[in-house]
């Protein structure tokens, strides 16, 4: 069935935003400059920036309720503290999650790709943790089918199905293999901090400036809950 949900954590915040309209600003100029066989109308808005955990089938209001009642019902202090081994890890319960976005990575083949994403780096190691816990949590709930592979964090910078028509060929794949090469290493922002899980709505909402122009796009969270709700 058509996804109409998505499992996400959002990434931009008031100390994140900045660091990420740099990000995206110089991507999008060394497109322009650099790499001309990549669209740089296929760039994602900031507004829009977050981790994908899982997608979700949500036809109508009852199945929806029972969505946000599991994100609710989330253990948050019990998923943060999964796997902690070390002293470190078992103080970090209590303290923000921050990650670092590295590096451009290609969706499939960089020499053939339509999604060029940055990943999440998190020294506590506690944010792929959480996320394996959350999509757990949800496929015990009967949200999601049962999976073993491994949650992809990552955040998408480039999506080619946002400019291409419908059935079109022409932007579908692009050779992303010098720009990947040259953000192998990179490191985009160093102080994006993790403050909830959210259960959003497919499609991004167009945010409109004073002269009615388009200034931004959203994602349009129906629930969320904080890393900070550890009383549950």
């Amino acid at each position: 069935p058509r996804p109409t949900h998505f499992l996400c954590i959002p990434l931009v915040g008031p100390s994140s935003r900045v660091q990420l309209e740099s990000a995206l600003s110089r991507l999008k100029t060394d497109l322009a400059v650099h790499h001309r066989r990549i669209p740089v109308n296929a760039m994602r808005p900031v507004g829009s920036l977050h981790l994908t955990l899982d997608v979700l089938h949500l036809p109508d209001p009852s199945v929806i309720a029972r969505a946000q009642q599991a994100l609710a019902a989330l253990p948050i202090s019990e998923f943060l503290r999964l796997g902690a081994d070390t002293q470190a890890d078992n103080r970090a319960d209590s303290q923000a999650i921050v990650v670092e976005l590295r590096s451009l990575k290609a969706m499939g083949n960089p020499y053939s790709t339509s999604v060029l994403y940055a990943e999440p780096f998190d020294p506590t190691g506690r944010l792929p943790r959480l996320a394996r816990a959350v999509v757990d949590h949800f496929t015990s709930a009967g949200m999601l089918r049962p999976q073993r592979k491994a949650v992809r964090l990552h955040a998408t910078f480039w999506n080619s199905k946002y400019i291409a028509p419908r059935h079109a060929t022409s932007w579908d794949k692009v050779d992303a293999r010098g720009v990947f090469r040259r953000y192998k290493d990179h490191v985009w922002a160093d102080d994006v901090v993790v403050d909830r899980v959210a259960l959003c709505e497919m499609g991004a909402r167009k945010v409109y400036g004073q002269e009615g122009e388009v200034v931004d796009e959203v994602y349009e969270e129906i629930a969320s809950v904080g890393l900070s709700d550890t009383g549950r």
